[in-house]
């Protein structure tokens, strides 16, 4: 991925078709005039001013047309309105593009767009309304490999409790590689990413990591088959945040010839010899280590009986004709105390 992280988000209110489409247009481009300050070429296009989708131009070629009907072909619903890109994180060349363009989006779009309704006249108050396109390509990023849309409604009346009018979307892309971003070391290459989805018409796409970068390798499963009983793989969505039609999403990561290069030997015996050899000097080392252990626990059990020895000594040899000396005292203090009474005078007698 590049050092960057680039930040696609913008919101797509609900304009309905007619007039209101005539008056929201005008809207828009005075505030790309005077508010954004955006350059006049990321919102205007060939035909003029106006929410625009791609199409088939007058002399055959494919290009910017001016989006009035909404119509998807192939999709299910032809909703009485538009969902021009309006706001966004950073100005790209896609302001006043109708979200609800192609069959992949529009599927998607639809799904949030039914769950919303639900969720407004209170049919299904709970229902979650995000969904995930299929890999679809972002302007001016092609060269980054596909990504994936989460779209999510918007209801600015929410009171706090439940929502009362749908007023939106707010798309959100997230390009594959960036789910790569800080997996691996920049020291680590020879891995193949290869990204899919549980809808057999929708191919892989597949990445390689060359020193921790993900790059795109190509769409379809690239990776080299010989390395299949390595592989790992990890689901990235949970179909219970999503509506029904969104995709999960699978990565599945291999081994390539680069990584098996450099962490494989063509010399087993060695690396046996060596792995033996490793464990044998760190066995050698627990023993030697383990020796030192056992004479410092031997020197301290000793000293600590040397410590015992000593004070039974003090306490038989010492203590027994200290007792002695101190009876024997004692009784000459009695001997003296009675000698002295003896001796004294009574009491009345002259000296």
């Amino acid at each position: 991925a590049a050092e960057d992280e680039v930040e696609i988000l913008n919101f797509s209110p609900l304009v309905h078709l007619g007039e209101e489409q005539k008056q929201w247009e005008d809207y828009a481009y005075n505030y790309y005039d005077n508010v954004a300050k955006f350059p006049p070429e990321l919102a205007e296009s060939p035909f003029g001013k106006g929410v625009w989708t791609m199409g088939e131009l007058e002399d055959g070629t494919f290009g910017r047309i001016h989006d009035t009907t909404g119509v998807v072909p192939g999709a299910e619903h032809n909703w009485p309105f538009l969902f021009p890109t309006f706001q966004l994180l950073k100005p790209v060349p896609v302001f006043l593009f109708n979200l609800r363009s192609g069959l992949s989006r529009a599927i998607a779009i639809d799904s949030t767009v039914e769950c919303a309704l639900q969720r407004t006249n209170m049919s299904n108050p709970d229902c979650e309304c995000g969904s995930l396109t299929e890999m679809v390509w972002i302007v001016g990023l092609e060269t980054r490999g596909p990504a994936v849309v989460l779209y999510e409604p918007v209801f600015p009346e929410n009171g706090g409790q439940r929502p009362t009018k749908f007023t939106g979307l707010v798309a959100s892309a997230l390009l594959l590689d960036e789910t790569l971003d800080n997996v691996f070391a920049n020291t680590v290459s020879g891995v193949d990413a290869v990204y899919s989805t549980n809808d057999p018409r929708q191919k892989p796409f597949t990445y390689t990591v060359k020193n921790g970068i993900a790059v795109p390798k190509g769409e379809g499963d690239l990776h080299d088959t010989k390395y299949d009983k390595y592989r790992r793989q990890v689901t990235l969505t949970n179909e219970s945040f999503y509506t029904d039609v969104s995709p999960t999403y699978t990565l599945t990561l291999y081994p390539n010839d680069g990584l098996y290069d450099v962490y494989s030997t063509k010399n087993p015996k060695i690396v046996a010899t060596g792995a033996v050899l490793a464990i044998m000097c760190t066995s050698l080392a627990f023993f030697v280590f383990d020796c030192f252990v056992r004479r410092e626990f031997r020197a301290k059990k000793e000293l600590l009986a040397a410590k015992r020895m000593f004070m039974r000594f003090i306490s038989h040899e010492v203590r027994t004709p200290l007792n002695s000396v101190c009876m024997g005292l004692a009784v000459i203090e009695e001997e003296l105390k009675s000698l002295c009474t003896s001796l004294a005078p009574p009491e009345g007698a002259q000296e």
